[in-house]
This record gives C-alpha cells, structure tokens and sequence, in this order.
C-alpha cells in the first residue's frame, strides 16, 4: 500500500510545482514582474503553505480518516488552483482602477498587491500545505516507522516536483498553453484524489483504518526548550536553502542564459538534490534508526560545501570563459556542481529534523506540521532577505559565506540531547572535526573572487585590449558591469552587461537603432508633446527624445532602478544626462504594469525591452501587451517597437508580427540597423503628411546634426529605411498564430539555437533584400497614402545610399574601398556621413579624434581619421594633407596611398597626385586591389600609372 500512496504523492508534487509556475506566470500580468512584485507573490504563496501547515499542526490530529481528508485536500487544489489560471488573465482589467490611485505611493501600493495576491493564492496553497501532514499519518497507521515515512514522501514529492517543471517547460506548455497546462495539473491532482480513495478503500477493507469512536485521543503539544531549538533550526534551514537558491540562481546567470528553460534546469537540481536527500535518509534511518540525531553534523557539513561549491567553481571547464550556455548538459553540468550537493544534504536534514521533533511530540500530523511550518516561514523570509537585502547590500559572494555561517549556527542550535545513545562520544568528537573545518574554511575565505575572477570570466566574450571593466553592481535584479571601450586611450563606446548578456551599448549600430525609435515618430508626428519610454538602457532613446524643443513630458518606465543608476557614470556630466531634464520623470515599475494602471495617453510609446529569450520578456511581445499600449495613445499616436530579428526564428518573428498587426492595422516594418528591425503602428493616424513637416527637423541644428550621425542626411534616406507596410506584413505572417499570453512558446524552441543563427540570419537577409523591398515601397498603398509624391520620389532616390550606409555599418573600420561610389557620393551628392561610412570610419570616432586634438596628441592614426572626414567633407587639400602626415609619422595603411591620391586629384593637384602614384609603386608591388585602383583613376580622375 505504502507504494501506491508514494506514487500518490510524486504526483502531486508534479502537479503542485505546475501549478505554482502557472500563478507565478499569470500573477505576473495581474501584479507586474517588478522585484516587488515577484516578492510579494512569493510571499503570498509561501505565507499559504504555511497557513496549511499550520492548520495541519493544530488541528490534524483531530483527521481520523488522513486519506480522506488528503483526497479531499487534492480536489480543492485542483479545482481552486485551474480556476486561479483561468481567472488571474482576467483581473488585470479589473483591477487596474484599484491600483491607478497609488501608482506613485509604493508604500500602499505593494501591500495592496500582498493583500489581494495572499487571498486569490491562499485557499489553493493552505491546502498544499496540509497535504504532507495528513499523508504521513496515512502511511505511519500501516508502517509505524515515522522518519522513513516522511523522508520517503518529502523526497518523492520533491522528485515529482522536479518531474513537473520538466514537464511544463518541455512538453504542456509549449503543446497546451497556459489554459491547457493549468487543465493538466488538475487532473494530476484528480489522479492522485482518486489513488487516495483507492488506497482508503483497501486499508478500510483491511481495517488498518480505526473507526470514528477508536481514534485516539487528541493530545495537544508540550512547548519544551528542546522542541523550540529544534523547530527553530528547521526555520533556520529553510530559510538558508531559499536564501541559497536566490543566490545560486544569480550566480548562475553569469555563465547561463536567463531562459526559461535556464531557470526551470536550476530548479531541476535543487529539487532532485532535495528528493534524493529525502530518499536516502529513508534508506538510512532503515539502517541506523538512530541516524536523525547527526543534524548537527549535516548542518556543519551543509556549510561547508556552501563554502566549497562555490571555491571549487573557480576551476570551470575548458572552454566556459564568456559563453553563456544554452545546451542542456552544459547547463546541467554548470548547476549540478554548485547546487546538487547542499540540496542533496538539505533534503536529509529536513527528514532527521521531522524525526527529532516527532521524538518529542509522538504525534503525526502535528510533529509534520509544526516543522514544515517553521520550516515555510524560514523559506519565506530566507527568499526575501537574499533578494532584497543580502544579493543588493552584500553581493553573491558574502551572502554565500553568511550561508555557511548560519549552517554552523544551525548546529549550535539543535538541542544536545540529541546525541543520547552509544556512539555519542564519537558523534561529538567527529561533530567537533567538522565545526573546527568548517571555523578553518571560513577563516581562508577566498573574498574578491566574484569581482576579480568569476565576472570577468563572464564577461570575457565582449572584452578586448582595449576594454575594461569601468563599474560592477549587485542590484536587486541582475548583476550589472559597465565595460568601457577606449580608442587611443579616450572613452569611445560602453556596453552595459547584466548577468553576463549584453542587453545594450552606445556602439554606432546601437546609437543609430535607439535613436531611431525617437526620430522615426518625431519626423511622422505632427507634433509629440508626451512620451513614453519603456527601458530606459543606456538612456540613448531618452537623449534623442529629449532632443526636441516641441516634447513637454517624457515618462521613463525601467524594472531596475540599478540600470537606471548606471546613467549616472555614462553621462558625467549633469548638463548632458538625459535623467537631469526637468521633463523626464522616473517610474522604477514593470512596464506592462505601468501600462495597465496608468491613466496618461501618450503621443508616442517605444521600447526595447531586453531580448526575448530572457525569462518574463515574453509578456511584453503579446497580441495583449500591444493592446495596452494602443490603449494609453492619444488619437494619431504612434507606438515603435524593437524587433530583434537576428534574436529570433522566422516563426516568431511571424508570430510577433501577426499579434502587433492584429492590434494596429496600419502597421509596417522598418530598418534600424542592419537586422535590427523597428515595428510601428498607430491609434488613427490618417492624412497626408506636409512635405515641410516632415523636413523640419533637418532644419533644427541640434537634431540635423544627431540624424547625420547615425546615417539619417536627409528625408529621402529615413524613408529608405522602410521595409514593409500591413499588406506585406500580411504576406508574411499568413500563416502564424499570433502570440499572445495563453501561447507564450509560439516563439519557438530554437529561440536560442546558435546552429540554426546563420540560417535565420540568410532568411532575413533575403526578406530586406534591395529590390525586394524597392519595390514593396514603390507599391505600398500606406506609404501612397501618407506621403506627398516629392517625399516618395525622394525615398526612391536615397535607396542606393542606404544601402551603402548599411554595408558600411556592417564592416565598421574594416570595409574595402569602393572608389566609383565613393567618386559618385563625394562628386554628385551632399551626403558626408555616407561618405565617411563608405571610408571606414564611424561617426563616433570624431568625438574622440576632437578630444585628442584638443590635447595636442601628435598620431598616425588621429591624423587619418582627421583626413577622412576633411575628405567627406569635401576639404580636398586639407584631407591630403592630414593623410601626408599621417605617413610622415610612421601609417603603413595602404589606404593611406589611395585615398592621398584621390584627395589630391580633387584638389586639382595633379602634379603632387603623381608624385604620390610613384610613391606608391615604389613602396608596394602592384597588387589585384592596385589594379582596380588603377583603373580607377585612369577613367575617373585621368591619372596614369607611370611607365616602369
């Protein structure tokens, strides 16, 4: 019988853990995924499992029929725990006039949140915590054997835990959805309602059951000091495990992508650890019933493999340093060796602590109940207190030695006369052994290796010579390092890194995308007066926005108030940093929550959220978080929003297109840079856009110049930047479903398969290909409707010069020459910072060379760069004469050579451009790329190589 009710409880422990993620998945859209919500989520759920065991402790003794009461228990969970998924989706509406008042009062704000998630959570989670309990009594009636049965239960529920997370993430939620998966867990606990009565029956058939008037006695708990220490120890294991899990988890993100599926293996090994502790300790106390009086060796032992885990992670495997994994066995690998042993040893010393307890209370339910309960309210306060004081205050690294030091302090707690029996002097002595290690280990404490070791390692994958880590925090959310990237000593681009990913940078690709999202909807616009900004990054979008003299209120929503703080190093100067502008106002908020509960409208919402394969930014690419946004638009607003293409499969993208479309039927798709793609629709935007509108900005100074640096000249080369309107759009989503909260995995399971990266890349490639999307711009019924026949006509004409902006883009500094088009842009056309692009020199260089001239650094290479952009500006002669001194102080660039020559024919001195060609013979033998050079100047500029 004991087996059928084992199998009974792994099942519900599968249940139990799909349930949970199914409400921490929902709740999110309800409550926000903000730090303090997932906090007081978790505290609700938490603060349920404890009423349950509570309940359990006090009253269970009363339970005649345990398997009865467990069936029942099993039934309220699945019923109550499906209509909890079904109802949480709906609440956000109904709520939101409820937390609208208190949006900027975080103080009544967040118990409000508390308060309401504790009551929707609490009937299905008080009877999760009654469930251990009442199942231990059921097993002990028919085997007396009180430790083994509840190590046997605890561990088996764990492992059918485990089972469950598994089978959410790979398998029900990706075929079922939410709705489907929720269903699935309620049948798991129907399934094990129905072993409960199979197994009543047959124990009531074998009359292992008492009948009502035989049940024992009630008799109720004798508060002795040794039960108080005992329990207190349970509170105090409990909530260092959870505390570790915190820690753990964040450590890991530093070399494991933050994925669901990254998260769902974490928690695989803890539990397996905690399920096969459980077992063992079965199999142990089986052979050595005394066994449950070592906790305070486990508890010392415990603490030293905290310390020795993370120590010995120091020595990881070939090949680790600045990869984030994303295989299954490397993640599996990476987790097993730092969490698996202190869980495995955890899920021992909850059974032996049970066992204690029931040593001094010889009561079932009551011994289960009263530990699982100090054991929960220890978990509850061990999640907070890492999350929201130890990881921010103290770091990765402190919060692990405070760990251990608190496991040699559970030690000290368990209750002496736990040693009673015949081997006591050699228990204490070896207790002695492990306390006098465990001092020694404390004592040698390798402090400064998450600093100088583990995040530089993390970080070595966007670290070159030239890099360096210019700031590192341990926030409440990730752990976030500023790299700073300098060119001949002087700052020249940052790329903020939180938990190892790169989630943004002021790069010019990066600087011309961000940008984009702000000057896209000022130039369409009529007039943005009101803004909303969600993410705040590197605060690059913020600074675009700001730009603009017409802009009253920009309202900045990020998650993480340490992101935000970062704008405080980038931008040194209090003068330039976008936060300082008396018009920008600050929300540290979940943006979607933010959306739901705000009552401002907006003339503009953008965001780039960060990428999609992190845990949780899936909710901020539905068909439904589109609808909120259009929601907060004023009439003839617009929404830009970040499609990260080269992130993602062809069927996501397909899937994100089709929900935003769904929402903004006049939707299109545009060019940011390269494959960072930009989606924008609008609540109503109708009529033709005034051709001087639309070019005013390129005659504000201020922003004239800002669009010229990251490749927008002129209106013609913006409209270039188009790629698709609604009907293709249409086209290409035809067949996908759209995303949408129900189907978070319909953005595919290769979301982060590096094998597949170069055949998505080929795809989209193919997808924004010249002619193809020429011709999509010639024949799109929005753009004709939108825009006057100068402005279409001045599109048409600009395409061959985006597409050299983004050739460029795409080889930086090392992109070839290609002397007729530079010969064509320079000697037909205005366009400079094409030009500059086409020689291999980005924009933001010039910030940096401007520095050093300033400083009156004497250098080859500042004074090429400084030639280049005279050439692109079509100062000829002063060009020549910045590439001769480069040469003269000691630049071997053969381009150098060419674009001296080029400069010199401009000028119109020609005798000095042969003088030059010499030069060049005489220092290089002709090569295939002189050839075309060659070739070059004799049709173009009427130079000939001279006669050897």
């Amino acid at each position: 019988m004991s087996i059928l009710l084992s199998l009974v409880f792994f099942l519900s422990g599968a249940a139990g853990l799909v349930f949970e993620t199914l409400w921490f998945r929902t709740a999110g859209l309800t409550f926000g995924n903000s730090v303090w919500a997932s906090s007081l989520v978790l505290s609700s759920f938490m603060g349920g499992l404890a009423l349950g065991n509570g309940l359990a402790a006090r009253f269970g003794r009363r339970v005649q029929r345990p398997l009865l009461g467990y069936a029942g228990l099993e039934i309220v969970v699945g019923v109550t725990g499906f209509l909890l998924v079904l109802l949480l989706p709906l609440l956000p509406q109904l709520l939101a006039p409820l937390f609208r008042p208190f949006l900027e009062q975080p103080a009544v704000l967040n118990p409000l949140r508390f308060g309401i998630a504790f009551v929707l959570l609490s009937v299905p989670t008080t009877a999760m915590g009654m469930t251990l309990p009442l199942m231990v009594k059921a097993m002990t009636q028919g085997s007396p054997d009180f430790g083994r049965a509840l190590g046997r239960l605890y561990g088996l529920n764990a492992l059918g835990a485990m089972m469950g997370a598994m089978a959410g993430e790979w398998w029900l939620l990706p075929s079922l959805g939410v709705t489907g998966t929720g269903l699935a867990a309620a049948s798991m606990n129907a399934l094990a309602a129905a072993g409960a009565l199979v197994a009543h029956q047959r124990y009531r058939e074998a009359k292992a059951v008492p009948a009502l008037s035989e049940a024992p006695s009630p008799t109720s708990i004798t508060w002795s000091g040794d039960l108080i220490r005992l329990l207190t120890a349970a509170m105090l294991a409990g909530a260092i495990l959870i505390a570790l899990e915190v820690v753990w988890f964040r450590f890991l993100q530093l070399f494991i992508l933050s994925t669901t599926r990254g998260f769902a293996l974490m928690l695989l090994v803890v539990l397996f650890g905690i399920g096969t502790g459980g077992l063992v300790s079965t199999l142990w106390l089986r052979v050595h019933p005394g066994a449950f009086r070592f906790v305070s060796h486990l508890s010392i032992l415990a603490g030293l493999l905290t310390l020795w885990t993370y120590v010995g992670f120091e020595n990881v495997p070939a090949g680790l340093d600045g990869a984030r994994r994303v295989e299954f066995f490397d993640t599996l690998m990476l987790c097993t060796r730092l969490m698996l042993p202190v869980a495995f040893v955890s899920g021992i010393l909850f059974t032996f602590v049970g066992r204690a307890v029931y040593e001094s209370h010889r009561e079932e339910t009551g011994a289960v109940g009263w530990v699982t309960l100090f054991n929960t309210m220890g978990a509850a306060l061990g999640a907070l207190g890492a999350g929201w004081i130890l990881l921010p205050r103290l770091g990765v690294e402190t919060s692990l030695f405070l760990m251990a030091l608190t496991y040699g302090v559970v030690a000290l707690v368990v209750p002496r006369s736990l040693a009673k029996e015949a081997t006591a002097l050699r228990a204490r002595a070896f207790a002695r052994v492990l306390a006098a290690v465990l001092v020694i280990s404390l004592v040698a404490f390798p402090f400064g290796l998450m600093r100088n070791h583990f995040v530089p390692l993390a970080n070595a994958g966007y670290m070159s010579p030239d890099t360096e880590m210019v700031e590192f925090r341990e926030g409440l959310t990730e752990t976030i390092s500023l790299l700073q990237t300098y060119w001949l000593g002087e700052p020249y681009s940052a790329r903020l890194v939180t938990n190892s990913f790169s989630m943004t940078g002021t790069g010019l690709k990066a600087q011309r995308y961000m940008r984009y999202f702000a000057y896209w909807p000022l130039v369409f616009h009529e007039r943005v007066e009101k803004a909303l900004l969600i993410s705040y990054g590197l605060g690059i979008t913020a600074d675009a926005l700001t730009q603009s003299p017409e802009l009253k209120q920009l309202d900045v929503v990020d998650i993480s108030r340490d992101i935000v703080g970062m704008s405080d190093i980038l931008y040194p100067d209090p003068e330039t940093r976008p936060l300082n502008d008396p018009r920008v106002k600050v929300f540290i908020e979940d943006g979607r929550f933010y959306l739901l509960t705000t009552d401002e409208r907006y003339d503009l919402i953008t965001g780039e959220p960060p990428p999609l394969m992190v845990a949780g930014v899936v909710n901020l690419y539905t068909e439904e978080y589109f609808e909120l946004m259009r929601n907060r638009l004023r009439d003839g607003g617009y929404v830009t929003y970040w499609l990260p293409a080269v992130h993602l499969p062809p069927a996501a993208s397909r899937s994100i297109v089709k929900g935003f479309c769904n929402v903004f039927p006049d939707c299109s798709l545009w060019r940011g840079a390269r494959l960072e793609l930009v989606l924008i629709g609008s609540r109503g935007a109708t009529g033709r856009i005034k051709e001087e509108a639309f070019a005013r900005w390129w005659n504000d100074p201020a922003i004239k110049k800002d669009l010229e640096t990251i490749g927008l000249e002129s209106p013609g080369l913006l409209l270039s930047t188009f790629i698709a309107d609604a009907d293709d759009l249409e086209v290409f989503a035809a067949d996908a479903e759209p995303l949408v909260d129900n189907y978070p995995f319909r953005l595919g399971r290769d979301i982060v398969d590096r094998e597949a990266f170069d055949e998505r890349v080929r795809f989209y490639i193919d997808f924004v290909k010249d002619d193809v999307v020429q011709e999509r711009y010639k024949n799109s019924a929005y753009l004709r409707k939108r825009l006057p026949e100068s402005l279409l006509a001045a599109g048409i004409e600009a395409f061959p010069y985006h597409s050299v902006n983004e050739r460029s883009l795409n080889a930086g500094a090392n992109a070839p020459l290609y002397f007729d088009e530079l010969d064509h842009i320079l000697q037909e056309t205005e366009l400079q910072t094409t030009a500059l692009w086409l020689l291999g020199d980005p924009h933001a260089f010039s910030g940096v060379v401007d520095t050093l001239v300033a400083k009156n650094v004497s250098h080859p290479t500042v004074e090429y760069h400084l030639g280049l952009r005279a050439l692109s500006e079509r100062r000829y002669a002063e060009a020549a004469a910045h590439l001769a001194k480069a040469q003269n102080l000691g630049d071997t660039n053969p381009k150098i050579y060419y674009l001296r020559i080029v400069a010199l024919a401009y000028a119109d001195e020609t005798d000095k451009a042969r003088e030059a060609i010499a030069a060049l013979v005489a220092a290089d033998p002709l090569s295939t790329e002189q050839k075309g050079f060659w070739d070059f100047c004799s049709r173009k500029l009427g130079l000939q190589l001279p006669q050897s």
